[in-house]
């Protein structure tokens, strides 16, 4: 009611809420957090999505779920090789 009396018919047709709201990181957070651990891989490391789960975990100071974890890495290119192991699609 208040948007309508705030800015008539017109408030109701420019909906411009969009993006992402639920995330603990921003998208650029994200890349940063990733092209790190991509960094440590290439270095020789291996990169287990148990030890990226726990760094992202200590990174945004919270407890997450691993579907959310394996949904961001998806969202960013990666994609399981092995058993427990992931590379970067190119």
């Amino acid at each position: 009611m208040n948007r309508y009396l705030d800015g008539g018919l017109q408030a109701f047709l420019n909906e411009n809420r969009g993006g992402r709201r639920r995330s603990y990181m921003t998208h650029e957070e994200e890349e940063a957090f990733l092209k790190e651990q991509r960094s440590s891989a290439l270095n020789g490391e291996f990169v287990t999505v148990s030890t990226l789960f726990e760094a992202y975990q200590e990174k945004v100071g919270y407890k997450t779920t691993r579907k959310g974890f394996y949904v961001l890495l998806k969202r960013h290119g990666w994609v399981k090789e092995s058993r427990d192991s992931l590379r970067w699609e190119i």
